[in-house]
């Protein structure tokens, strides 16, 4: 097969597909309202809690490895797409998208991007542009548009998604398979507090010494320390400087943010990703998706 003047081979390095998103239990509200006790072990749960929709947002695909042309599709799971880009040479449907006749290839320098958006596109240009900064493969469209990544949004309706705050709110932790938890604060004036929590007793520091100030560098390391899915460290970086005014600004709403890494068998719950290549190539995926709740307590 010839790509751009390339040829490759079957046989050549694989097409490597990586993903990130974020997917927010409650929208920006608070997801979550209970009643900590001294101890902060058990909670009261609120007959209104889980009515918000579980968004997930920014799923953001970038390719790596081989050249290819041919198509790519997502497929949503037990929910429904409201935000997709790029559109052009796109087709969908309320759950699935289809990027026909794309090609994936090693852009040369200089290399020109769209220089606006769709006017009822969701994200800025800023965040848009700073995602075309990682090194990775581009794509151009069947129209000739060339982008850095696809990317795509969607709400669930998935009753596995809906256990998770259930669950928080009746004070039986996170279920199994999350294992991994960190708590952020509420901030007061410009200082903000994380700390590490066991997902089964879901406010109590694992050590005390884990209690500290926000630092970027180290929620950088846990980032890294949590990424099972192989992406790259500019990968992990672009994922929190895109959130990381949500969490720390905060833009979400409640005494708490309980952020996780989402077990790969929920993040295959969320939609499915298949490269469709004119020829056989080896394709391999790496998939790496936050959960993000805000909670309140409550005296009521």
């Amino acid at each position: 097969m010839v790509l751009n003047g390339i040829l490759i081979s079957a046989q050549s390095e694989p097409v490597e597909v990586h993903e990130w998103g974020v997917v927010v239990f409650g929208g920006y509200k608070a997801a979550a309202v209970a009643l900590p006790d001294p101890g902060l072990s058990s909670f009261i749960a609120d007959p209104d809690f889980g009515i918000e929709p579980i968004s997930v947002e920014a799923p953001v695909i970038f390719f790596h490895g081989a050249e290819f042309s041919g198509d790519f599709a997502v497929e949503v799971s037990g929910g429904n797409i409201y935000e997709i880009y790029p559109v052009d040479g796109m087709t969908s449907s309320w759950n699935s998208i289809r990027w026909s006749g794309i090609q994936v290839f090693d852009p040369d320098e200089g290399i020109e991007y769209p220089d606006d958006l769709p006017g009822d596109f969701l994200l800025s240009f800023d965040v848009v542009s700073n995602w075309r900064t990682l090194e990775c493969n581009s794509v151009r469209t069947s129209g000739g548009i060339n982008e850095g990544f696809l990317y795509y949004e969607c709400f669930l309706e998935t009753p596995e998604f809906l256990k998770y705050p259930q669950l928080l709110a009746a004070g039986e932790g996170l279920p199994g398979g999350v294992d991994k938890v960190l708590i952020f604060l509420e901030p007061y004036g410009d200082m903000q507090e994380m700390y590490r929590v066991d997902p089964q007793s879901i406010f109590i520091p694992v050590e005390t010494e884990e209690i500290s100030l926000y630092d970027r560098t180290r929620m950088q390391d846990i980032l890294s320390s949590w990424n099972t899915a192989g992406l790259t460290s500019g990968e992990l970086e672009l994922l929190w400087e895109t959130w990381e005014a949500y969490v720390t600004d905060p833009l979400w709403e409640g005494d708490a943010l309980v952020v996780f890494p989402l077990p790969q068998d929920m993040i295959n719950m969320i939609s499915s990703l298949e490269v469709l290549p004119d020829g056989e190539m080896e394709i391999t995926y790496g998939r790496f998706f936050l959960g993000m709740m805000p909670v309140s307590w409550s005296s009521y």
